[in-house]
């Protein structure tokens, strides 16, 4: 799945009205740098982000996301209760914004097939791009 800066800073904004907290402050006070982390963690891990594309995301370097969640798994693994609360509290808005993912996601799928069939119009004649596309479709069907 496909997150963009926009849908992060959407679902931080969403975490403040609802929490009092804005995670992508930055600053590195533990009421912000908490739910900043706990967000870096569930990126990681829900997502499949690697590090460095969620220091991209997150405009940070890329060992700092690494340190976010080593740091949240090792205070998860105890049970902090600030942690426990803000990787809830994560999860709910993160459940809001399923359905938003989801579009984008396939908003950019749907966008990358109409430019690969782009490509294979623009390089071959008629016949030869529908005997691609064909082809492609028996492989997907079977």
């Amino acid at each position: 799945m496909k997150l963009t800066r926009a849908l992060i800073e959407q679902m931080s904004k969403r975490y403040e009205q609802e929490f009092g907290v804005y995670p992508l402050h930055p600053t590195r006070l533990n009421t912000i740098v908490i739910p900043r982390q706990c967000l870096i963690l569930v990126l990681h891990q829900r997502f499949g982000i690697k590090h460095s594309h969620i220091g991209d995301l997150m405009q940070m370097d890329r060992t700092t996301a690494y340190h976010a969640v080593k740091r949240a798994k090792q205070y998860l693994s105890v049970r902090d209760s600030d942690f426990v609360m803000s990787i809830q509290r994560w999860a709910s808005i993160l459940d809001e914004f399923e359905a938003e993912m989801m579009r984008v996601d396939s908003m950019l799928k749907h966008e990358t097939t109409e430019s690969i069939v782009y490509e294979i119009v623009k390089k071959h004649n008629r016949e030869k791009s529908i005997e691609i596309l064909q082809n492609v479709i028996k492989r997907l069907e079977s």
